[in-house]
């Protein structure tokens, strides 16, 4: 799916699919200890990290609205955190390590 950012056509690697196996995917995010519950028929959006940066950027807006605006649950197995509107602020900040540079700050 092509996503424009900053008058670029980008395309970063990530996709939506509906949660089939409930049981197979919380099983996998236990190791949460006050983690999410997926349930049956909810949307799974993941995306992957050898994307070049401004891919990666466009993913972390995309994943970071989500969360924030249908009141998702982010998260990042590589890194074992989650969250909801916090954690998508994370995920913005990380984008603008300087607090000078970041316009989300």
């Amino acid at each position: 799916m092509p996503v424009v950012l900053d008058g670029a056509v980008l395309d970063p690697d990530f996709g939506i699919e509906v949660v089939t196996d409930a049981h197979a995917l919380n099983a996998q995010l236990g190791s949460f200890q006050d983690g999410p519950v997926a349930e049956l028929g909810d949307l799974l959006v993941w995306f992957s990290h050898h994307s070049d940066q401004r891919n990666y950027n466009a993913a972390m807006y995309i994943l970071s609205t989500l969360i924030t605006n249908f009141a998702g649950h982010g998260f990042e197995m590589q890194g074992m955190s989650h969250g909801r509107e916090s954690f998508a602020c994370e995920l913005l900040d990380s984008l603008y390590p300087d607090p000078v540079e970041n316009p989300f700050g």
